[in-house]
C-alpha cells in the first residue's frame, strides 16, 4: 500500500510539473466579453478549449454590456487592448475606432453560411466571425383567447375579449420597439454612413404610438413585465417581445403559448432587426504574433461540437448551418415561426452611424411620450443628437471611407 501510495504520488507531482512547464510556454490570450448573463457557458467552453490546447491559456474579463465599448476604446488607444472580443455585430461599426481585424477568409468555416457574413461585413471585408444570431421580434399570442392569430395590424381593433383582458402587450417605450415600427413604416435609422431619422417615416411613427395609445391597443403604463409576466398570466390576448423570451413562455404558458409571424402594417409584413453574437480582434491582434493560437480558438467556436450547446445554454440560433437544420427539424412548430420570423428580420449593418443612432433614439422617443416635444421636433432631436454622437465617434481620423 505504501509503495502504491508513493508511486501516485510521484506520477500526480510529474504531471503537476509538466502542466506547469507547458503553461510556463503558453500563448496567453486575453478575452472581453459582455455576456455575463451566459458567463457558465463561456466559461465551460473556455475551460474545454484549454483542456484540449494546452499550450494555449485564456485569461477572461466579463464586462457589463454597457462598460464594454468604452473599456474596449480605451484600451485600444492605451495600446492594451485584448486579443479578442465577442459583442453583439452591430458594434462592429466601430471597426476603426476598435482597430479591428480584417479576418482572413480561411478563419471562417465552410459551414457558417455565406448569407450571415451580412452582419460582419463593411466595404466587403470581413471583421467577425458570427456564432450564433437572433434577437428579433415575435407575435405572442395566447391560446386560450385566440384560436387564429391576426395576420394584419387593423385585426387587433376587431377581436372581441373577456373582460379583464387586454388586446396586445407592447413594452411602450422601448426604443427597440420603436425600430421595430420604424422599419414597417419604411424607415431606417441610419443608412452607411449617414443618420436618417429626421424623415417623413419617423414622425409617422411616433404618431402611430400615440394612436394606438388613444385606440385602447398600446397601454402606456406596459413595460417590460406586461409583455413577460403579466401575458404569461393570461392579462393580454397577443405580446410583441424579442426571442430572447420564447424559452420562458413555453415553459410558463406551455400548450397555451402560440407563435406567430409578426402581422402586415401598411401592406408590408412587420420585421424587426436581429443580429448576431460575433468574436472580433481589437488592436489588430490577428495579423500579429498570436494568430495561429487565435485561430486555434476561433475553429473550435465554429465547431459542430460547440454549436450543438449553443441553443440549450443561450437560446439563440447557432450559425453553424447542420446544427441550426437539425434545431428546426427537431422543434416544435412554435420554434419553427420563430425560425421563419429570423430570416425575415433584417439584420443589423455594421457601420458607425448605426451604433451612434442608438442613444438619440431612445431620448427623442422618450420625450415625445411625455409630451415634451411633438412628432416634427422629436424626429429632428433624434437627428441631431445622433448626428452629433456620429461626429464624436469619428474624431481623430477613425478610418471611415
Amino acid at each position: 500500500m505504501g509503495l502504491r501510495f508513493k508511486h501516485q504520488t510521484v506520477m500526480t507531482i510529474i504531471l503537476f510539473i509538466g502542466l506547469f512547464m507547458s503553461q510556463a510556454h503558453a500563448v496567453v490570450l486575453n478575452l472581453w466579453h459582455g455576456q455575463g448573463h451566459h458567463e457558465a457557458f463561456w466559461q465551460h467552453t473556455i475551460t474545454e478549449f484549454m483542456q484540449a490546447n494546452p499550450d494555449v491559456v485564456i485569461n477572461v474579463d466579463v464586462l457589463t454590456r454597457k462598460a464594454l465599448n468604452p473599456a474596449l476604446t480605451e484600451a485600444v488607444l492605451a495600446n492594451q487592448a485584448p486579443d479578442m472580443v465577442l459583442f453583439q455585430s452591430d458594434n462592429l461599426g466601430l471597426h476603426s475606432l476598435f482597430k479591428l481585424s480584417v479576418i482572413p477568409t480561411d478563419w471562417v468555416a465552410a459551414t457558417i453560411p455565406k448569407s450571415l457574413r451580412i452582419f460582419t461585413s463593411y466595404q466587403q471585408k470581413l471583421l467577425g466571425i458570427p456564432l450564433y444570431y437572433g434577437n428579433h421580434m415575435l407575435l405572442y399570442y395566447n391560446k386560450k383567447w385566440v384560436s387564429k392569430p391576426i395576420t394584419h395590424w387593423h385585426q387587433l381593433k376587431q377581436i372581441s375579449l373577456p373582460d379583464g383582458v387586454k388586446p396586445l402587450g407592447v413594452n411602450y417605450r422601448s426604443s427597440y420597439t420603436f425600430v421595430t415600427f420604424l422599419l414597417a413604416f419604411g424607415g431606417m435609422p441610419a443608412v452607411d454612413k449617414k443618420i436618417t431619422l429626421n424623415t417623413e417615416a419617423t414622425i409617422q411613427t411616433l404618431l402611430f404610438f400615440k394612436q394606438n395609445l388613444q385606440q385602447g391597443i398600446f397601454n402606456q403604463a406596459c413595460h417590460y413585465q406586461c409583455v413577460s409576466r403579466d401575458f404569461f398570466a393570461d392579462k393580454y390576448a397577443y405580446a410583441i417581445n424579442g426571442d430572447w423570451e420564447y424559452v420562458n413562455a413555453s415553459r410558463v404558458m406551455q400548450n397555451n403559448l402560440g407563435i406567430a409571424l409578426l402581422p402586415s402594417l401598411n401592406k408590408a409584413p412587420m420585421a424587426s432587426f436581429k443580429s448576431a453574437l460575433v468574436l472580433a480582434f481589437p488592436g489588430y491582434a490577428a495579423a500579429g504574433q498570436k494568430k495561429e493560437a487565435l485561430k486555434r480558438f476561433s475553429m473550435h467556436l465554429q465547431s459542430q461540437r460547440f454549436a450543438k450547446k449553443v441553443y440549450p445554454a443561450t437560446h439563440s440560433m447557432p450559425a453553424h448551418i447542420t446544427v441550426q437544420k437539425q434545431l428546426i427539424n427537431n422543434e416544435s412548430d412554435n420554434f419553427k415561426v420563430l425560425a421563419q420570423q429570423l430570416e425575415l428580420s433584417i439584420a443589423m449593418q455594421p457601420t458607425v452611424a448605426l451604433v451612434a443612432s442608438w442613444d438619440s433614439i431612445r431620448r427623442g422617443f422618450t420625450m415625445f411620450l411625455d409630451d415634451k416635444l411633438n412628432a416634427e421636433e422629436a424626429a429632428a432631436y433624434m437627428q441631431r443628437g445622433a448626428e452629433y454622437e456620429l461626429k464624436r465617434l469619428l474624431q481623430g481620423d477613425l478610418n471611415e471611407k
